[in-house]
């Protein structure tokens, strides 16, 4: 439906799109949960800081204004034709698209999924801390490998063009996001933001 009201109060449209597949192979499949600690946490795709639309301007300024986030659909391809070509040659332990929420959440909902935490540092950007944290700029995944892959991932990211920057690793209980400063502005078990996760519906209808 492109209009809904929930008890008198508004909705905001919601196209969707649902699509389906088959997996050939479902030994092969590539899941959005870190699936242990000490592995690598890098980023394809680039980060642009658009922040109009977005989760964080309506939760944390009360602002549901601005452009959504542009989308190049040949960036796009590429990227997932780069992400396919990965995991074909068995060099992704898991896979997880930046959306709503942005990098800081897609962060959060892998090391939920998998009860495995981050340790990240953010790259020197012309962009301030909360874009590159919350924009939701499209044609980006999080993924994570083995040290011992990263040559193999090399080289398939070169030959398609697609960004590719190396976030952090995997540790085994919190999520520590720090500025190129080294100044820590996320620090959060995983046991206190899978509550947060878990618990989102009834903490809204509060």
């Amino acid at each position: 439906s492109f209009y809904n009201e929930s008890p008198g109060v508004s909705v905001y449209p919601t196209p969707t799109i649902g699509m389906v597949g088959v997996l050939k192979d479902v030994k092969s499949r590539i899941t959005p949960s870190f699936k242990k600690a000490g592995t690598l946490v890098a980023l394809l795709g680039a980060n642009k800081g658009e922040l109009g639309g977005s989760e964080y301007l309506s939760s944390i300024h009360g602002i549901t204004a601005g452009p959504p986030p542009s989308l190049d659909l040949e960036v796009e391809r590429k990227l997932h034709e780069t992400i396919l070509g990965a995991i074909q040659k068995g060099l992704l332990l898991s896979a997880h698209d930046c959306s709503e929420g942005g990098l800081a959440v897609a962060l959060a909902e892998s090391a939920i999924m998998g009860g495995i935490g981050a340790r990240v540092e953010l790259d020197a950007t012309d962009l301030r801390t909360d874009q590159v944290l919350f924009g939701e700029d499209q044609s980006r995944i999080i993924v994570s490998l083995e040290k011992d892959k990263l040559d193999e991932l090399l080289e398939v990211v070169q030959a398609s063009g697609v960004p590719f920057a190396i976030l952090g690793e995997t540790v085994d209980s919190d999520l520590i996001i720090k500025t190129e400063q080294q100044q820590e502005v996320i620090n959060l078990t995983i046991d206190k933001i899978s509550k947060v996760w878990q618990e989102g519906i009834s903490c809204h209808m509060k």
